[in-house]
């Protein structure tokens, strides 16, 4: 018996004469649209192939993702021109008592001596042959992990099996192909909310901007836009022959005041199988997870949903989940969220990886979540379900997954903190200030400085010192902190003004001795070599490193730190001899202490490598810059300061080559950058700038440099000041630059800039 159709659907056999129907295949909606490339993957492996033996296919995506839409509009585009399928097979997979429901019914529906069949009746009458093994079976929401489907396939060599599932573990069952249906196309996913809304929406126009704005929030989920579009249809109206259209702007200034109550309705349209909300379709996943899961899946609902790392876990786990460093006391009811947090991802205190794993396979194997290698991601519709569920845990979910984040800035954990910054800047927009614990500032504000966001840090180290209420030891700590984000920014005057109040302080309360009043006045020193006050800068540095030598020994950390620091300042003075004996010397014992990929090592030999390259010895220079880079990107990520300065000094060692079209490249890489993360004004774009204008001067470009440094000049006296050393060099380059062009007057008006 051949496929017919009823009431407009493609249904599997019915009987003639009896009152059992098989069920029917949904119709196509009308909103459907493209999808082409999953279609020509159907066809080429359901129609092309010339597989010869059963073919089983699988369709996976999370809810509303429209898998069985693709399988109708499939079967309904290839049986148009003939009929590839002399059967067509729907069953209800959902548990294991519809679709032995489904079987048997369909068995029944054959009539002729079915009446009495049972589920089993249908597969053996499947596997007998039947029109040539020209029949399709499709087992719908397939999305029990705990269903054995493969038991349900008719046991012969025939036939076409096609299963649809938010499970991803079905993939195993298949023989052809696996289609993860991902999100909609921009177009495609335009066209769907179009014919919803049934209307085009005018481009350029705001409506089409805002259109792109609700697509993006929407994750391009098929369902969502369709729910979107009709509502806006829905709650148009025309009176008195006068059309007055609920248009998308509308629509997305109420789903950014109202999303819950939008995604959540039920039974809000009229076309059968988009009637159950989104949430809806979300919670059928929600109800069968492990409660683990569900515990999981809350935490990270509140990080950014694109890219979550799996380091940031085991680094946590692997500190306890503890505060990297304690400036205020946590509340009582804070040992919750440790506990917690201990109890779901750790085994005896020790960080449990296969818990984690486990925990990640079940919210995968509903589509909640996506893997990759090193890392998960969030449809962005998961992540504003699970945030809209308004539990009673919700804010113990928040402070979780801020503790996580807190835990992992720590010292030495600097390769992580790239990855930890888009989730903090989510919760901080997320967060009320006062929602947020002192120790989270100070640990969120450390992760912004060290990646180079040092506007993001300084308010947060200044809230945090505004926390304490009194003055302590741990807020000067604070205080040092912030000194160092605003040196950062090139505001040196600023930190040298809290770092002397800071050396003071501890000098007079701790003793000249104590590690934290060392530590001050080697930031203090750091502060007057930014500022070109070698000398200054010098005296400190020789004092730090005696005390740190005497009081910690020669191969600690913080001793090792003092060298490099005292190596900087000799380079800075022209004193190359004694700058590269330290700075061989401080290599040498990063290297054997951190080993040669620490952060550490790495600008150690960075620092050596300009030394080399400022006496002359460029090859050997040159070995060390290209590793440099290569190791800072892979380790702290392209944006990262440090990675930046490499990249520059590279540059430079291909400019003292001749090299001038490969240094020339890469410092306009390095401009761009910085310009882009750090700001056109900060220092070191300045710096940056200036490089490039030298390049150009190199090869006779007189005019590109002067463009350049017309530039770099009024900045530098600007923000800088023209009594700064750097700023008067690239004076005294521009005059003499304006002078080789014959703009004598030119020349004078700069030069006036150094009176």
């Amino acid at each position: 018996m051949a496929v017919q159709k009823i009431s407009g659907k493609i249904v599997s056999d019915v009987a003639v004469g009896s009152r059992v129907f098989a069920k029917s295949l949904p119709t196509v909606s009308p909103y459907f649209v493209g999808r082409e490339l999953e279609l020509d993957l159907m066809k080429t492996h359901l129609v092309k192939s010339t597989h010869s033996g059963q073919k089983v296919f699988a369709i996976t995506g999370m809810g509303g993702s429209g898998k069985t839409q693709l399988v109708s509009y499939f079967l309904q585009e290839t049986n148009k021109e003939q009929i590839l399928f002399t059967r067509v097979v729907f069953i209800d997979a959902s548990s294991e008592s519809t679709l032995k429901t489904d079987l048997q019914s369909w068995a029944q529906s054959l009539g002729f001596g079915h009446e009495q069949d049972d589920w089993s009746s249908a597969l053996s009458f499947l596997a007998s042959g039947i029109s040539d093994g020209r029949w399709f079976l499709i087992y719908d929401n397939a999305d029990d992990p705990n269903l054995r489907l493969k038991k349900y396939f008719p046991g012969c060599t025939k036939g076409t099996i096609l299963i649809t599932s938010r499970n991803r573990g079905v993939r195993d069952l298949t023989n052809t192909y696996h289609l993860e249906l991902g999100k909609m196309g921009a177009d495609d996913a335009l066209a769907a909310l179009e014919k919803a809304a049934y209307r085009r929406i005018p481009n350029p126009s705001k409506e089409m901007d805002d259109t792109k704005i609700l697509m993006e929030k929407l994750g391009y989920l098929p369902l969502a836009l369709v729910h979107a579009g009709s509502y806006c249809h829905q709650q148009s109206s025309i009176v008195d022959g006068q059309a007055y259209d609920f248009t998308i702007s509308r629509y997305l200034t109420l789903f950014n005041k109202r999303r819950d109550a939008l995604l959540g309705s039920k039974n809000m349209f009229t076309q059968e199988e988009y009637e159950r909300g989104v949430y809806a379709t979300l919670d059928l996943s929600y109800e069968v997870i492990q409660e683990a899961s569900r515990q999981f899946l809350q935490i990270i609902s509140h990080f950014q949903y694109s890219e979550i790392h799996l380091a940031m876990f085991q680094t946590a786990a692997q500190a306890g989940f503890k505060d990297s460093e304690t400036y205020f006391p946590r509340p009582d009811e804070h040992n919750l969220v440790w506990s917690q947090l201990n109890d779901l991802l750790c085994i005896d205190g020790e960080p449990d990886e296969f818990q984690l794993l486990e925990l990640i396979r079940d919210l995968q194997s509903f589509s909640l979540i996506l893997r990759s290698e090193s890392s998960l991601r969030m449809h962005p519709l998961v992540q504003a379900w699970a945030r809209d569920m308004k539990l009673a845990e919700t804010k113990n979910y928040e402070a979780m997954a801020a503790q996580i984040l807190s835990s992992c800035s720590r010292d030495g954990n600097a390769y992580i903190y790239r990855y930890l910054l888009p989730h903090i800047k989510e919760r901080l927009a997320k967060m009320e200030g006062d929602d947020l614990h002192i120790n989270d500032k100070v640990a969120f504000g450390r992760v912004f400085d060290e990646v180079g966001a040092f506007t993001l840090a300084e308010p947060l180290f200044k809230q945090a010192i505004t926390g304490y209420g009194e003055e302590t030891n741990d807020t000067l700590k604070v205080v040092c902190y912030l000194a160092q984000s605003i040196r950062n920014q090139g505001r040196w005057e600023e930190a040298e003004t809290l770092e002397k109040a800071v050396l003071e302080k501890r000098q007079r309360i701790l003793g000249i001795d104590h590690p934290d009043s060392i530590s001050a006045a080697a930031a203090l020193a750091m502060t007057y070599s930014k500022q070109g006050r070698w000398n200054e800068a010098e005296k400190l540095e020789v004092e730090v490193l005696e005390k740190r030598n005497r009081l910690l020994g020669a191969d600690h950390p913080s001793s090792i730190d003092a060298m490099a620091n005292l190596a900087s300042t000799y380079s800075n003075q022209g004193r190359w001899k004694e700058a590269e004996q330290l700075q061989e010397e401080v290599l040498e014992k990063r290297i054997r202490i951190l080993g040669a990929d620490h952060p550490s090592s790495i600008t150690a030999a960075a620092s050596l490598a300009s030394t080399y390259r400022e006496k002359g010895r460029c090859n050997d220079a040159e070995k060390f810059e290209i590793e440099v880079p290569e190791q800072r990107n892979r380790i702290l990520g392209v944006d990262h300061p440090d990675s930046m300065t490499a990249a520059a000094n590279l540059a430079k060692t291909y400019r003292n080559q001749g090299r001038w079209k490969e240094a020339e490249s890469l410092q306009e890489e390095v401009l761009e950058n910085r310009k882009r993360v750090l700001g056109a004004d900060h220092y070191k774009s300045i710096a940056a700038a200036a490089g490039l204008a030298v390049t150009y001067e190199s090869q006779g470009r007189l005019k590109d440099a002067e463009r350049v440094l017309e530039s770099v000049v009024k900045q530098s006296v600007n923000i800088l000041g023209p009594q700064r050393p750097h700023t008067q060099r690239r004076v005294r380059r521009m005059v003499d630059i304006c002078t080789k062009l014959g703009k004598q007057d030119k020349a004078r008006e700069v030069e006036n800039y150094l009176l």
